[in-house]
């Protein structure tokens, strides 16, 4: 009997994987497992999805787990054979330096879907991603539509992002128009993740509640000033360095102020 509501998880992680998984590890592949086995995109040829944009705040959602636990078990999945990880065009990304700044997909491994005890789990490739600039014409909004639509046609993802843009809005008064503008900035949260992630593991801190937000903020001051996640996280890898061969102390501040010298090397 057909249980509605489930995910069809392969029996290897049952009958072995599991035993070899550290706690991470395990909810980290169940989390892949249910945002790819777990979508049915064609029903009739009970095809599954074979990859899902997961960010680190999905996973962090998902699992309970904290930011510098999820890189070191997402490079230990990756390691082992457990998932993959790849980008928008499908390069695979198996190494923590191309997984910087990028949107990243998820898969089960070979090692979880080649080896699952005889059992052949069927998934679908989706086809690339293709990206649509619209306008809508009931809005002054400008937006970016990625879409990823399945060889059958069956199953079809939108993901929007604002870009900067400005809205007015028309408000008649006495007989004539009266314009505002509003100006909106809004970054990635993978942006976010991306640099949080490797600031915590270079400092060995797991900063919670209000900490968080506060070097959210700093992140973003970052971001305002036209840095890229890539050029923060090169600049914070420069700083530790200084400061652990001068014995000093540092900050997201720190980054910040003295980006320039250190992106130039100094």
């Amino acid at each position: 009997m057909a249980i509605p509501n489930t995910t069809p998880t392969p029996n290897i992680i049952f009958n072995g994987l599991m035993a070899k998984m550290t706690d991470t590890e395990f909810r980290i592949v169940m989390a892949v497992t249910r945002a790819t086995l777990g979508w049915e995109i064609d029903p009739e040829t009970k095809m599954r999805k074979k990859e899902d944009w997961l960010s680190y705040y999905q996973l962090k959602k998902i699992t309970g787990r904290g930011y510098m636990s999820l890189s070191k078990a997402i490079s230990s999945c990756i390691k082992k054979g457990w998932i993959e990880a790849r980008d928008k065009d499908g390069n695979l990304l198996d190494t923590k330096n191309k997984r910087i700044g990028k949107k990243i997909y998820y898969r089960l491994g070979k090692e979880i879907l080649l080896k699952n005890d005889g059992e052949e789990i069927v998934v679908k490739e989706s086809q690339p991603l293709q990206k649509v600039e619209r306008l809508d014409p009931t809005s002054p909004e400008s937006v970016i539509t990625e879409s990823v639509i399945t060889e059958s046609g069956a199953y079809k993802r939108n993901t929007i992002q604002k870009k900067n843009f400005t809205k007015t809005t028309d408000k008649v008064l006495s007989g004539q128009k009266e314009k505002k503008s509003f100006r909106e900035t809004k970054y990635p949260l993978e942006w976010y993740d991306q640099v949080l992630q490797e600031y915590c593991e270079l400092k060995n801190i797991a900063p919670k509640g209000n900490e968080w937000n506060l070097l959210k903020r700093e992140v973003k001051l970052m971001f305002q000033n036209g840095r890229t996640p890539e050029e923060i996280i090169k600049a914070m890898r420069r700083m530790a360095y200084i400061a652990e061969k001068n014995k000093l102390s540092w900050k997201l501040g720190t980054i910040r102020v003295r980006m320039p010298e250190l992106l130039a090397g100094r």
